[in-house]
């Protein structure tokens, strides 16, 4: 009779533990499915008049995706199944947006493939601006009319951004083979996300808070912005860090940098204290990526300066947390750069100081490191958070996968001709609601945290 009952107890433990991990399979099948049909139904915006008829068909996108946040981070999985499904259900979310002609959500692809058009014709993309006469022969190719600022404003992109544009353009001389190349880069990022995952032992199932995230489906496969590649970069000098590849970490960081120079301020998460082989390797990295380049001289910063006074970095008008603050005191913009950067600066101080206290502790330094920096420059641009998303995967805070849904919203800031109320609008649902959620979040994990080790200091560790 025991071993009946015995029997019985063994064969009910392993429907139950089948039934555990099949309907969150079939869950994560049937969520796919929604999310790929509402994507299909989703028109890319060719206009500022469309966009609000995008983002009502982005929104159910993000409840989707929330959901499916909510399932592997709170479900048991068959894990195999469960990241084969989201593996292919994101390369399948971005091959259908892969064809579709660029959208008002952004025309810098234009100059990507027009910077390696340049190069291919032999000359230096830093030298002319797309209307100077010397590339008159090139000015009948189709991207050229959809080039932004192509009057008045040399190319911003550094030297591995443009090794990246030769490079597709040799192969695939098209806005198409561009974007294609960068959702090649975006789901290399994924497998190197899994393989992190599973090196760290944590659920590789997590990785749908990357591959299945709206916000970077359209912003690569629909838009194909370079950040697609400066993120596998970044993701991958995370990888040879783990691996303590000290020269490989420095190779890619620069690589990165030299992509779109925001990386290097992860430095002090990825630097090992008193290694000198990682910083070496980087700075010869950035060093090796310009001499190409370099004959033009200053030129080869290209539109940068400008960029920063256009952009509202220099007068603070990009900024929300001063924006906010000059409604109750005169707060100058030169003392908002200071402060923020005295805050970034101790951040990275403090990673230096600090002794790591786990495996994933360099990882949940970028994200502080990044998501800092993001909130501190309040991107109007939505693809300027996307390098924040990866690190997600490893330390998945509310807030911040708030934020980084709602940053697809500001694309309507472009309707501030027609309803000048709108951005303001936006800006504060935004942060309030973000800082709202990071703050219960922070206060409980310190709480949770001091009754173990009786202190703050480990959350960062």
């Amino acid at each position: 009779m025991k071993k009946s009952s015995d029997e019985n107890n063994s064969s009910e433990t392993a429907r139950s533990a089948g039934l555990i991990g099949t309907w969150p399979i079939a869950i994560l099948l049937i969520l796919a499915a929604i999310f790929l049909v509402l994507e299909v139904k989703t028109k890319p915006p060719e206009g500022r008049d469309d966009l609000v008829d995008w983002i009502k068909l982005f929104t159910p996108q993000v409840f989707v995706y929330v959901f499916g946040v909510l399932l592997v981070t709170w479900c048991k999985f068959d894990m195999r199944r469960a990241v084969l499904i989201i593996v292919v259900s994101a390369a399948i979310f971005r091959i259908v947006l892969v064809p579709q002609f660029p959208s008002q959500l952004s025309s810098d692809i234009f100059r990507y493939v027009w910077d390696g058009r340049v190069q291919m014709a032999g000359i230096n993309p830093y030298r002319y601006i797309p209307s100077d006469e010397h590339l008159s022969f090139l000015q009948s190719d189709p991207v050229y009319p959809g080039i932004n600022r192509r009057d008045y404003a040399h190319t911003i992109y550094p030297p591995a951004a443009q090794m990246i544009f030769l490079s597709v353009c040799a192969i695939w001389p098209s806005v198409t083979g561009m974007k294609a190349a960068m959702v090649l880069l975006d789901l290399l990022t994924i497998l190197l996300l899994i393989k992190l995952l599973r090196r760290l032992g944590m659920n590789p199932a997590l990785v749908l808070i990357y591959a299945s995230h709206p916000l970077i489906i359209w912003e690569f496969a629909q838009s194909g912005h370079l950040d697609a590649a400066v993120i596998t970069l970044v993701v991958a000098a995370h990888w040879a860090r783990l691996n303590n590849r000290n020269v490989w970490t420095g190779i890619l960081l620069g690589l990165a940098t030299i992509t779109k120079f925001q990386p290097i301020i992860l430095f002090p998460s990825l630097w090992r204290k008193w290694d000198w082989k990682m910083p070496v390797a980087l700075t010869l990295t950035v060093i090796a990526g310009y001499i190409p380049y370099i004959k033009v001289g200053w030129k080869v910063f290209g539109f940068l300066p400008s960029y920063f006074s256009e952009e509202g970095f220099i007068n603070g008008s990009r900024f929300y947390i001063l924006n906010r603050a000059q409604q109750f005191l005169a707060f100058p913009s030169w003392a908002f750069l200071l402060l923020a950067a005295a805050l970034m600066g101790s951040l990275a101080l403090s990673f230096v100081l600090l002794k790591e206290s786990s495996s994933v502790a360099f990882l949940k330094r970028s994200l502080a490191i990044v998501s800092s920096w993001t909130l501190i420059i309040s991107p109007v641009h939505a693809w300027y958070g996307c390098w924040m998303i990866p690190f997600l995967c490893f330390t998945p805070w509310v807030g911040l996968i708030y934020y980084s849904c709602s940053l697809a919203y500001t694309h309507l800031f472009w309707l501030g001709e027609v309803w000048p109320w709108l951005p303001s609008r936006i800006w504060d649902w935004q942060y309030r609601i973000t800082f709202l959620l990071l703050i219960i979040q922070a206060a409980y994990v310190t709480v949770k945290r001091s009754r173990k080790t009786g202190g703050t200091a480990k959350l960062l560790k």
